[in-house]
């Protein structure tokens, strides 16, 4: 069965947790900062990306903690979710 689905994508910029995309099937990590991130506690190293996708109809519940060492950064993370 087809589903019908959109992509958001957002930046962030402070170490915060992150409920696995608020209900979607995929959710993509970008490190384009000069330093390694953690994604719960997985090292993503800079210039990297860490892709998770479920299978048709499934939905991420996932809590995810971003964190990194430097004062700043910024994290891009693309969200894709099902729609009517």
């Amino acid at each position: 069965m087809k589903k019908n689905y959109i992509w958001k994508y957002e930046q962030i910029d402070e170490k915060i947790s992150i409920l696995g995309g608020q209900d979607c099937n995929a959710i993509i990590f970008e490190n384009n900062n000069a330093f390694t991130v953690l994604i719960n506690g997985y090292p993503l190293t800079s210039g990297s990306a860490l892709t998770l996708s479920g299978h048709i109809g499934e939905i991420d519940k996932t809590n995810y903690n971003l964190t990194w060492n430097a004062n700043v950064g910024v994290i891009g993370v693309w969200r894709k979710f099902y729609v009517a």
